[in-house]
C-alpha cells in the first residue's frame, strides 16, 4: 500500500472510529450489545498500526475481522428492530369492551362445545 493510500485509508478508519464511538454513546443507557460494538472498535484500533500497511496479510486478515464484526453487529440490531415492531402488549385483566363481549362468550361457548363433539362422533363411530 502506497503512503497516500495509507494517509486515506486512516482518514477513513479515524471517521469510522468516531462514528462507532458516537454510536456506543446513544446505545450505552439502552438494551444493547456494547461487547459487540466494542470489538469493532478493536478491530478498527489493530488496523490503525504501521505494521499492518506493510503486511497485506494481515492487513486483509484484520480488515475482513472488522468488516464481519460490523456485519453482525448490523444483523442483530436490525433483528431487534424487527421484533421489536410485532411485541404484542396486552392491558387490563382479560377486561372486553362491553360491545364484544356476547361475541367472546359466543367464541368459548363454541371452543368448550367442540371437544364434546369430536367425542361423540368417536363413540358413534366405533357402535
Amino acid at each position: 500500500m502506497s503512503p497516500q493510500d495509507a494517509r486515506q485509508f486512516r482518514a477513513e478508519l479515524g471517521q469510522l472510529t468516531g462514528d462507532a464511538r458516537a454510536l456506543r454513546g446513544t446505545l450505552k443507557g439502552q438494551a444493547a450489545d456494547l461487547k459487540a460494538l466494542d470489538e469493532i472498535l478493536k478491530n478498527l484500533k489493530q488496523l490503525d498500526d504501521d505494521k499492518v500497511f506493510q503486511d497485506p496479510a494481515t492487513f486483509e486478515r484484520l480488515q475482513v475481522q472488522a468488516t464481519e464484526a460490523v456485519k453482525r453487529f448490523e444483523f442483530n440490531l436490525r433483528r431487534r428492530a424487527e421484533l421489536k415492531g410485532n411485541e404484542v402488549f396486552l392491558s387490563g385483566e382479560g377486561e372486553v369492551p362491553e360491545e364484544f363481549r356476547r361475541l367472546v362468550e359466543q367464541y368459548y361457548k363454541s371452543l368448550s362445545k367442540a371437544p364434546e363433539k369430536k367425542k361423540n362422533d368417536a363413540a358413534d363411530r366405533k357402535e
